[in-house]
C-alpha cells in the first residue's frame, strides 16, 4: 500500500522528502500522511510525537528503497504527502 501511495504522490507532485522538510510541513498542518522507512525507528518515534492529527506510518521499505522509488540516487528516510487542497490540486 505504501509503495503505491508514494508513486501516486510523486506523480501528482505532492510529495515532500527529508526529515526537516517534513517536520516543517507537519507543524504547519500541510500533510495528509507521513511515511518513515522501516530502518529509521528514531525518526518514526520523533515524528509520531510531533504529529497531532496527521497519521505517521512505518513503511515496509528501507531508506534506500524509498530513494529509488522517488527516482533519487540517495536514501530517503522520511516522506510527507501533502494534503491535496494545500498543494493547489483539487480533491475529487
Amino acid at each position: 500500500m505504501t509503495k503505491s501511495e508514494i508513486e501516486k504522490a510523486l506523480k501528482k507532485g505532492i510529495l515532500i522528502k527529508g526529515v526537516e522538510s517534513v517536520k516543517k510541513a507537519l507543524l504547519k498542518g500541510e500533510l495528509a500522511k507521513v511515511i518513515v522507512s522501516k530502518n529509521n525507528q528514531k525518526a518514526f518515534e520523533e515524528l509520531k510525537l510531533l504529529s497531532i492529527k496527521t497519521p505517521v506510518e512505518l513503511s515496509e521499505l528501507t531508506s534506500k528503497e524509498q530513494g529509488i522509488l522517488c527516482k533519487k540516487p540517495y536514501a530517503i528516510s522520511v516522506i510527507g504527502i501533502k494534503k491535496e487542497s494545500e498543494s493547489g490540486v483539487k480533491k475529487r
